[in-house]
């Protein structure tokens, strides 16, 4: 059994990025790790958009987006990679 001051990390292999899984107490969060492949996928899709037209269309936080895209972030929760995902494989 967890407690309030302990942490488990399980790290899962999802699409050749990492899934984190911090649980503490009984709350998980659930965290993606976003791969150069994977931001290579999502600015060859994005084309011409606008990063607020990307946040728009795949429903994503535009501040998330631009971070993802400039680097300043390197893990994002699964939700948001759903969403991502479902955007690059969108034809």
């Amino acid at each position: 059994m967890l407690t309030a001051t302990k942490r488990c990390v399980i790290i899962i292999l999802v699409n050749s990025n990492k899934m984190l899984l911090i649980r503490k107490g009984n709350i998980s969060v659930k965290y993606i790790q976003i791969t150069q492949d994977f931001k290579s996928d999502l600015i060859s899709k994005k084309a011409m958009l606008t990063v607020q037209e990307l946040a728009k269309r795949t429903e994503v936080n535009r501040w998330t987006v631009s971070d993802i895209l400039n680097g300043r972030r390197s893990q994002v929760k699964q939700d948001t990679y759903r969403k991502l995902v479902n955007f690059i494989k969108e034809g």
